[in-house]
Order: C-alpha cells, then structure tokens, then sequence
C-alpha cells in the first residue's frame, strides 16, 4: 500500500509523491523546550527579547543537488522565550540573566527534499538585534524516524565567546521520510534471521555447535500443565 502512494529516492534518502513527483515527503517535527546558559550574570539576556529562527540548510554544493529549489521551507520564527519559575537554590540575579530560557515550542518543517539537510537553529536577542549563538541538528542522526530527546550545544557568538558555561538547547526530533523503508528494513530482518536458523539447522544435523543465541524453552516435564495443554499431573497409587 505504501509504495502506491510514494516512490523512495535513493539519492536522496526521502520519498517523494508519486501523484506529485515533485513533491518531497520529508517532515521534520521539532520541538525546543529550553535553552540553558544561553545568558549569565557576566552576559544576561532579557527573556521577553529572545527569539529562536528554525531553518533548513543542505551542506552539499548547490551544483550536485538533486533537486530543485531550497531544501526545505521557509525559516519559521518562535515566540519570545520566558523565564522559568523561581526555584529557592538559584539566585534572582541569576534567574533574571537568561541562564535558562523556556521557549516549549513545536515546529513542523515540511516538505524536506533531502536525508542530508541539517535543521539550523539561531539564538537571537531582538533588543540588540543580533545573533546570541546557534546551533545544528542532523538529520541522518534521526535515520530511525522515531522520536528522540537531544542535547544540542549551542555555538556562541563573538560577542558571548568568553563565556565559561557550556551553552545548550534541549529539544525533541523526528524525521519521517519514507513509509517504505521501515517495510524493507523488516523484511531484510526477517530474511536474516531465516538465513542465522538455516544454518544453525544444518550446525545441529552435523553434531556441530550452533553459531548464534537462541531463546529455546525450558525443559518441560512430560506431566506438567505446560506440557500437557489443559491436563494436571496425575499421582498413580502404590501398586
């Protein structure tokens, strides 16, 4: 059913519409929760200031692209961050400098043409009206289509480069790209394992040792209720 309605592109790693050739799959669903240290008592930034630009970029070299266009969408904007609640172990100057920004914000970044995009995330302060630090997803690191919590070091900027504290943004990510290849993968697993009990049949035939773990049953005794679906053991008289 899934390859009527898509084709994989090999070249690409993503499917793309068979009703709509041109069409492109790919979906990545973003979301950013925090940003840790991303401002300090040194350096503090103002939360209500804050905003995080969500883009699609492809490292290859626009000449040996396999398709037309930009990667993916267009950049998408997130609202202003926000402060988290005052907690009694961290002090106000502290909580107020943007040491953590809550943003817990979900972007949906489709369509995306190519498994080699990477998903870009700048840090900008608007009062300033510029870059605090950015950072990189991968999107082969999301190769399983299942959804997965990252930490993402953050690459500061040059105004906020002397900062001692490792700056990170906390998100969770998955790339659905193909309908297809979960089918494919489970298919080669199962011929796989056909192939590993084949030969550990034909190990046992020749008296040899098998070659790969097994989980047999335990031994079963010939009267208990799991070797004799629906009976009991019987106790037999002293004749």
């Amino acid at each position: 059913r899934a390859s009527k309605s898509e084709i994989l592109n090999e070249d690409l790693g993503v499917s793309y519409s068979r009703r709509s050739p041109d069409l492109a799959l790919g979906m990545v669903t973003l979301t950013i929760l925090e940003a840790e240290n991303i401002g300090t008592r040194h350096y503090p930034v103002d939360a209500k200031y804050c905003r995080l630009v969500v883009q699609t970029r492809d490292p290859t070299p626009r000449n040996e692209r396999k398709y037309e266009g930009p990667p993916g969408p267009n950049p998408q904007i997130s609202k202003h961050a926000r402060l988290p609640p005052k907690t009694p172990d961290v002090s106000s100057e502290v909580h107020h400098s943007g040491a953590r920004l809550v943003f817990n914000q979900t972007f949906s970044l489709a369509p995306i043409k190519t498994a080699k995009a990477e998903i870009l995330i700048e840090v900008m302060d608007e009062s300033k009206r510029h870059k605090l630090g950015s950072t990189t997803l991968v999107l082969t690191d999301l190769s399983n289509q299942k959804k997965r919590s990252m930490t993402l070091s953050v690459a500061r900027s040059a105004l906020h480069a002397g900062n001692v504290e490792s700056a990170v943004i906390y998100v969770t990510a998955q790339f659905q790209y193909s309908r297809i290849i979960p089918i494919k993968n489970r298919i080669y697993a199962i011929i796989d394992e056909q192939r590993k009990l084949n030969r550990d049949i034909q190990n046992i035939r020749l008296g040899n040792e098998i070659a790969h773990n097994w989980d047999f049953p335990d031994e079963i005794s010939l009267f208990s209720p799991r070797g004799n679906a629906g009976q009991t053991s019987r106790e037999y008289p002293d004749a």
